[in-house]
């Protein structure tokens, strides 16, 4: 007797209401589609990069090797700099540095 109570609660209750929305399956289609997208995208990235190399070498240094290894020291230094105009703000905006 208190099984079928429960199951017509869960059916008619908030959680079971909303789970069921408009919202959901939106939410639901819309994510596995962009997901998609970029997984595809960078599939098929990869495999012109690939191809390019296969058919012409020269273009691995310049496109494999060097791109990667200037990103990097570019981002290092950017973080670099960017600690330390941080650091600056938060010294010059605290309550130490206020003169007595």
């Amino acid at each position: 007797m208190h099984s079928g109570y429960a199951l017509r609660y869960a059916k008619s209750s908030i959680i079971a209401l909303c789970g069921s929305g408009p919202t959901v399956i939106a939410v639901d289609s819309a994510v596995p589609d962009h997901l998609n997208a970029v997984i595809s995208t960078g599939i098929s990235t990869i495999a012109k990069f690939i191809a390019i190399v296969v058919f012409s070498p020269v273009f691995l240094a310049p496109g494999g090797v060097t791109v990667p290894v200037i990103g990097a020291v570019v981002g290092q230094t950017h973080i670099k700099a960017r600690l330390s105009a941080k650091r600056e703000m938060n010294d010059a905006r605290s309550p130490r540095a206020v003169p007595l």
